[in-house]
C-alpha cells in the first residue's frame, strides 16, 4: 500500500486508550486526594498587603469571600490546615490569613477590612508579642521593591502553578509512596527559639493577651462568628509553650466569650512536623479532617 494511503486508526486507537487510562488514573486518584509528602491546596496567594501602622505583610490564601471561613494565624496555620479538605468537609468556601510569627493586634487589622463573618483564630503565645524580627524587615523591604510588573508576575506564575500542580500530580509516582516520611529538620533548633524567645518579654505577652480578649469580644459585638484552635506541635515544643505561658488563660478566655476552643496540644507526637512546629503533608490534611468535624459540631 501507497505510503499516502495509510490508515489514521492506529493513531486514533493510540490516542483513545490514553484517554482512556489517563481517565481511570484520575477517577482512582483525583487530583484533590490526600497528598502525602507534601501538602498541597489549589488556592494561588489572592493579595498580599502591608499593614498601614506595622512593618508587616499579611497573606490571604484561598478564597476570602464574605461567606468564607477565615482561619487567622501565624505560619503555623498556614502548614497545618489544608484549605481543600477544609472547604471539602464545610461545604464552604475558606481562607487563611497569616504571616510569619503574626501577630494579633496587627491580623485583627486586616481582619476589620473584611466584612463580618466566622473566624477560626490559631493560638499561640508567640502571636501575643514577638519583638520584630530582622529577617521580617528583609521581606518587607523585598516586597517593596517589586515594580508592579513583577507583582502581575507573581500573580500569573502563582495561578498557572496550581493549575500545573493540579493536572500533573496524580501522575506523579512518587506522591503515592506510602512508605516515604519527611524527616523532622532541625527540631532541636527550633525548640530553642521557642526557649528564647518566649522566656524574654512576659509583661508584654500578658498584655497582649488582655488586648486579644478585648479584640475578640469586639469583633463579637460586630458579628463575627468566632471559633478557636491551638494547632499540634512536637510534644517538647508543647512543653516550652506550656511551661513559658499557663495553657489555662486560653481556656478561660474562651469560657469567658462563649468561643469553641479546640486543644491539639497533647496529641503524642501523632502528627509529624517539618520543624517541630509545622505540620507537613498529609498530618495537616488528617488534622484538618478531624478539625472541620469539630466545625461542623459546633455549627461553624
Amino acid at each position: 500500500m501507497h505510503p499516502s494511503h495509510r490508515s489514521p486508526l492506529p493513531i486514533v486507537w493510540t490516542l483513545l486508550g490514553t484517554l482512556l487510562c489517563f481517565a481511570v488514573w484520575l477517577l482512582m486518584f483525583p487530583v484533590d486526594r490526600p497528598s502525602g509528602i507534601v501538602k498541597f491546596d489549589p488556592a494561588p496567594r489572592r493579595w498580599l498587603t502591608e499593614l498601614p501602622s506595622a512593618n508587616a505583610l499579611v497573606q490571604v490564601d484561598g478564597n476570602p469571600s464574605a461567606d468564607a471561613l477565615l482561619v487567622v494565624g501565624d505560619s503555623r496555620a498556614s502548614a497545618a490546615i489544608s484549605l481543600r479538605w477544609l472547604e471539602r468537609d464545610l461545604e464552604r468556601p475558606a481562607a487563611v490569613l497569616w504571616y510569619g510569627f503574626g501577630q494579633y493586634d496587627l491580623l485583627f487589622e486586616a481582619v476589620d477590612s473584611l466584612p463580618p463573618r466566622t473566624l477560626l483564630v490559631c493560638l499561640t503565645p508567640a502571636a501575643l508579642y514577638t519583638p520584630p524580627l530582622p529577617r521580617m524587615q528583609v521581606l518587607l523591604d523585598r516586597e517593596r521593591s517589586k515594580t508592579w510588573m513583577m507583582r502581575l508576575d507573581d500573580q500569573l506564575d502563582g495561578s498557572v502553578d496550581v493549575t500545573r500542580q493540579q493536572w500533573l500530580r496524580p501522575i506523579d509516582p512518587s506522591y503515592y509512596k506510602t512508605w516515604t516520611k519527611l524527616d523532622a529538620i532541625e527540631p532541636e533548633r527550633q525548640v530553642g527559639v521557642y526557649i528564647d524567645l518566649l522566656a524574654q518579654h512576659k509583661p508584654e505577652r500578658l498584655a497582649g493577651y488582655q488586648r486579644l480578649r478585648t479584640n475578640l469580644a469586639r469583633l463579637q459585638q460586630r458579628g463575627y462568628r468566632i471559633a478557636c484552635v491551638r494547632l499540634p506541635v512536637m510534644s517538647k515544643l508543647e512543653m516550652v509553650e506550656d511551661r513559658e505561658f499557663d495553657p489555662r488563660l486560653w481556656r478561660e478566655m474562651c469560657a469567658e466569650l462563649g468561643l469553641p476552643y479546640l486543644d491539639g496540644f497533647g496529641s503524642g507526637d501523632r502528627f509529624g512536623t517539618s520543624d517541630g512546629s509545622h505540620l507537613v503533608g498529609r498530618d495537616g490534611e488528617v488534622f484538618t479532617i478531624e478539625l472541620g468535624k469539630w466545625l461542623k459540631e459546633q455549627r461553624l
